[in-house]
């Protein structure tokens, strides 16, 4: 998920910075755009037409500015979670790509029969984690469900990732 790790340390450190493209972001068109990325993404994601496209990366992305340019309605601009919550996304984001796509080779056989039949309902794990992901963008209250969302969102991404060569 390179598009959301990049976006992720960059919105973190636009905000961490005050720097002026903040103002873009905050834009009254960004959601719109953003929102509609969202859903033509969520709908790549369970159909995976083209397959050389990945769609999880741009749903996470587009999830990530809406969710910065909406909660800044509601939070000071200085508030820690824009800071913190982009680079624990790309944090996480990195992590577990590098410890389930890439060690993909040391998985044993009956942990991979396991996550085969859990990536059997890859559709139905997809709209879920994607349908929470969205909801939490609305349940300010409860800011910390967003990010995981999110993490769960990334976690279902890396196991469909990881099984994906046996699928075929």
């Amino acid at each position: 998920m390179p598009i959301f790790i990049l976006s992720c340390l960059s919105l973190g450190y636009l905000a961490d910075n005050n720097h002026p493209l903040v103002a873009y972001l905050l834009s009254p068109f960004v959601i719109p755009i953003m929102g509609t990325v969202m859903v033509l993404s969520g709908i790549g994601v369970l159909i995976d037409k083209p397959s050389y496209l990945n769609w999880h990366d741009f749903f996470a992305s587009s999830t990530l500015f809406v969710w910065f340019t909406y909660w800044h309605r509601f939070f000071e601009p200085d508030a820690p979670m824009f800071i913190y919550f982009p680079y624990f996304l790309a944090f996480i984001s990195l992590i577990t790509v590098i410890l389930f796509v890439g060690q993909r080779k040391n998985i044993d056989h009956e942990t991979l029969k396991v996550m085969l039949k859990i990536a059997e309902r890859k559709r139905l794990l997809s709209m879920v984690t994607m349908a929470f992901s969205v909801a939490c963008l609305f349940l300010i209250e409860h800011f910390l469900l967003f990010p995981v969302a999110i993490t769960l969102f990334i976690i279902q991404y890396s196991l469909l990732e990881c099984v994906k060569q046996d699928e075929q």
